[in-house]
């Protein structure tokens, strides 16, 4: 897979098909489809922003679980390893790390979600209060 995209904005008219293509390259591979480029727009002109490469990659830098290093002259991502904690998308300084919420698809969903929000708890009609804690107070 090639590591760079290389657009002259003069000529890129901002119809994401790099975007797309860089999508179904990466759900072809098991990775998640979210582009890892993104089409910036101004007002003349447009290109897609990807991750530049830099050489000291502050990125790498401060991931905690090293799931960004350098390998084979590129920086990679291994999304396995990777826990969200959004430093990566701070430390760059080019803002090209965003993060889609998208999971691995090896991981199970439970792992994933462990700070999923609890189920409501059902309303007591004829008390107006919810249930739990706070209600069995309430009905003492």
């Amino acid at each position: 897979m090639n590591r760079f995209v290389i657009a002259d904005p003069q000529l890129c008219i901002g119809c994401n098909t790099c975007m797309a293509a860089c999508s179904e390259a990466h759900r072809l591979q098991g990775l998640q489809t979210e582009p890892r480029l993104v089409v910036m727009r101004s007002a003349e002109e447009s290109a897609p922003q990807m991750c530049h490469q830099c050489e000291d990659a502050p990125c790498a830098t401060v991931c905690p679980v090293n799931a960004i290093r350098r390998e084979d002259e590129a920086i990679v991502l291994n999304e396995s390893l990777c826990i969200g904690c959004k430093l990566c998308a701070i430390a760059c300084p080019f803002g090209a790390i965003t993060l889609s919420g998208s999971k691995p698809l090896d991981i199970p969903l439970d792992v994933c979600t462990p700070l999923a929000a609890p189920a409501p708890r059902p309303l007591v009609p004829s008390a107006r209060y919810w249930t739990g804690d706070l209600g069995s107070e309430l009905l003492r």
